[in-house]
């Protein structure tokens, strides 16, 4: 839920830091944040981790379940990248896609990458080349702009 806190007009602009960088770390404060509603710390730190990570997708190295499932959910909304059947089927993607359409987030998300990259030139997002035309390419979640 919180993995996208970093892209806020406000939040994006107010440190040097990447915006999943930022993001886990107003989540990791928050989480810990007051003895009430505060989180187990290790479950906070896999909450940070998780957000630091979604967009780290390489195939090398290894990530917590809790990542893993942050980044397909990314890559398929971001990008219409769709995860093996086995996983989420095209039936539940179409129910999902109709049931809460995502019309204009595509152009949104776009226009976040090209801000995050204005203002962060060296931005993690800077290293996903052609970034910005494989979002706007997506045509498994996205409605047409």
């Amino acid at each position: 839920m919180l993995h996208d806190i970093g892209t806020t007009d406000q939040n994006i602009s107010s440190t040097k830091l990447s915006y999943e960088f930022f993001a886990g770390v107003l989540a990791l404060d928050l989480l810990q944040q007051d003895e009430e509603g505060k989180a187990p710390k290790a479950q906070a730190e896999s909450v940070a981790e998780a957000i630091f990570r979604h967009q780290d997708v390489q195939g090398n190295g290894m990530v917590t379940l809790l990542t893993q499932l942050i980044q397909i959910g990314t890559l398929l909304d971001n990008i219409g990248a769709e995860t093996p059947a086995k996983w989420v089927t095209r039936g539940t993607i179409e129910g999902i896609n109709k049931m809460w359409p995502r019309e204009g987030w595509s152009g949104c998300f776009r226009r976040t990458v090209e801000e995050e990259k204005r203002l962060k030139p060296y931005a993690m997002v800077s290293r996903i080349q052609g970034f910005e035309e494989v979002i706007m390419g997506n045509k498994v979640t996205a409605v047409d702009e």
